[in-house]
C-alpha cells in the first residue's frame, strides 16, 4: 500500500495541468520515471494536456536499458512517437538546436543519491543550457532513495581540481543526502548559475524515509541498479568499477556482491566481519558473470547483506573494501580502466569515483592510518550545513 497522501513532483504536475498548457515543452526522461500510478511520466503529462514537443534521455537511453557507459543515439519514442535527443551520445550537453522551438524544460527522472550516478549531472547541463537561454525549468521532484537523512551522508568530497569527470562535476559528496530538487537549487545558487528553477515538491515525504518504505514498486533505474537493495550498497560496491574486481554485472547480482579468480572467500569473508562494519553482514559466495569482468570465469568472493538500512553507511564500507582487498591480495588488486563513451580511456576511473586523487596510497595505508584518515574523508559537517537552507522536506 502506497504511504498516505504520498505523490511525487510529476503526480502533482499532472493534477494540474491546466497552469502549463500555454507552453511547449522539453521533458528529460525514461521509462524509470513513471507515475505513483505506475504510468510513464511522460505518457500521463501529455494525456494531461501538457504539449511536450520533445524528450531528452540520459545515459541508459529513454529505455533505461541501454548498457553502463555506452553510446546512445538519438531517435524517435516509440511510446508517444515523439523525437529524442540524446544527452549521451553525439554530445552530453544541449545545444542551440536541441532546445530550440521549447518554451520550457521539466526535467522528471529518479535517483540512487549516489554522486557518481549520471543523471543529476545530465541535469546541470540541462540547469546550464535553460539559464544560457532563459528558459524555466520545472524539477518534478523525487524521492532520494537511500533516504535524506543527513546523519547518513558520506564524503570523500570530490576534488574538482583533479577529479572532475562526468560521474562528478561538482563538489559534492559521494550519499549526497538530497533530492534533485535541493541539489538544483544549491547548485543554481552556490554556482551563480541562475536559472529560473520551479521544485515540484514531493508530498508527504520526510527525509528519514527509505524507498521501501513508500509502499510502491521500485523500478530499475538502469540496468544494474535493479532493487532498492542495490541502490543502498551501489555507493559503496560501486568503487569496485575501478579495480580489477567484479561488482556483480554480468550476474543477477550487481553490486550486491564481489569476486575474482584469485580471491580466497572465507579469507575475505573473515576480514570483513571483524571489521564490524554496522549494518552489514557478508556471507562467502562464488559465481560466474556471463559479461563484464571475468566473463564465463569462476569468481570468489561476497554476497553483501544490509542487516540495518539506518546505521549502514555504504561509503565507508565499500572503502573498507577496498582497504581489505589490497591488504589481503596486494600483489593481484589493480586498477580497472572502466572505458565508457564520457570516458573513452577508462583511466583514473577509481580516483574519479571516490573524488579523491590519492586513493590508492589510502587503502594502502596501514589499519589504524587508513581508520584515521577514512573518518576525515567521510565526514559531512560542512557539507550539511552548506545544503541545509535547500532542503525542502523535514526530518
Amino acid at each position: 500500500m502506497n504511504r498516505p497522501g504520498y505523490q511525487t513532483g510529476v503526480d502533482i504536475l499532472v493534477a494540474n495541468a491546466g497552469v502549463y498548457k500555454h507552453l511547449r515543452f522539453g521533458l528529460v526522461t525514461n521509462n524509470a520515471a513513471v507515475t505513483s500510478q505506475l504510468q510513464l511520466s511522460r505518457v500521463a503529462l501529455i494525456n494531461a494536456g501538457f504539449n511536450i514537443v520533445k524528450l531528452f534521455a540520459p545515459e541508459h537511453g529513454i529505455s533505461a536499458l541501454g548498457a553502463d557507459g555506452t553510446y546512445q543515439n538519438s531517435g524517435k519514442d516509440e511510446t508517444t512517437g515523439l523525437p529524442v535527443i540524446s544527452l549521451y551520445g553525439a554530445h552530453l550537453v544541449p545545444d542551440n538546436a536541441d532546445m530550440d522551438g521549447i518554451d520550457a524544460v521539466i526535467y522528471d527522472l529518479p535517483d540512487v543519491g549516489c554522486r557518481f550516478y549520471t543523471y543529476h549531472w545530465t541535469l546541470s547541463y540541462i540547469l546550464e543550457a535553460c539559464a544560457q537561454r532563459s528558459l524555466p525549468l520545472y524539477i518534478a521532484d523525487r524521492p532520494n532513495m537511500i533516504s535524506g537523512n543527513m546523519e547518513l551522508t558520506e564524503g570523500p568530497m570530490l576534488d574538482e581540481s583533479t577529479c572532475s569527470s562526468f560521474i562528478g562535476r561538482w563538489n559534492i559528496p559521494v550519499r549526497h543526502g538530497c533530492t534533485i530538487g535541493e541539489l538544483v537549487l544549491l547548485w543554481n545558487k552556490q554556482r551563480n548559475i541562475n536559472a529560473d528553477v520551479t521544485v515540484i515538491a514531493l508530498k508527504n515525504w520526510n527525509r528519514t524515509l527509505f524507498y521501501d518504505e513508500l509502499g510502491v514498486p521500485f523500478i530499475p533505474t538502469s540496468p544494474a541498479i535493479n532493487s532498492f537493495n542495490t541502490a543502498l550498497l551501489y555507493p559503496g560496491t560501486g568503487f569496485l568499477e575501478g579495480v580489477n574486481v567484479s561488482e556483480g554485472r554480468g550476474t543477477d547480482r550487481p553490486f550486491s556482491i564481489c569476486g575474482a579468480p584469485w580471491i580466497n572467500p572465507h579469507e575475505l569473508h573473515d576480514l570483513i566481519t571483524s571489521l564490524e562494519i554496522p549494518g552489514l553482514a557478508t556471507l562467502p559466495f562464488s559465481f560466474r558473470p556471463v559479461s563484464g569482468k571475468y566473463a564465463l570465469l569462476q569468481c570468489h568472493g561476497l554476497q553483501f547483506y544490509i542487516t540495518q538500512k539506518s546505521q549502514f553507511k555504504s561509503v565507508g564500507a565499500g572503502l573498507w573494501l577496498l582497504w581489505a582487498l589490497y591488504h589481503l591480495y596486494g600483489t593481484h588488486l589493480q586498477p580497472h580502466l572502466y572505458k565508457s563513451h564520457a570516458n573513452p580511456s577508462g583511466k583514473r576511473h577509481l580516483e574519479m569515483l571516490t573524488g579523491i586523487e590519492a586513493v590508492w596510497p589510502l587503502i594502502k595505508s596501514p589499519r589504524e592510518v587508513f581508520k584515521e584518515k577514512m573518518a576525515l574523508l567521510t565526514a559531512t559537517q560542512r557539507w550539511n550545513q552548506l545544503v541545509t537552507p535547500y532542503l525542502l522536506y523535514p526530518a
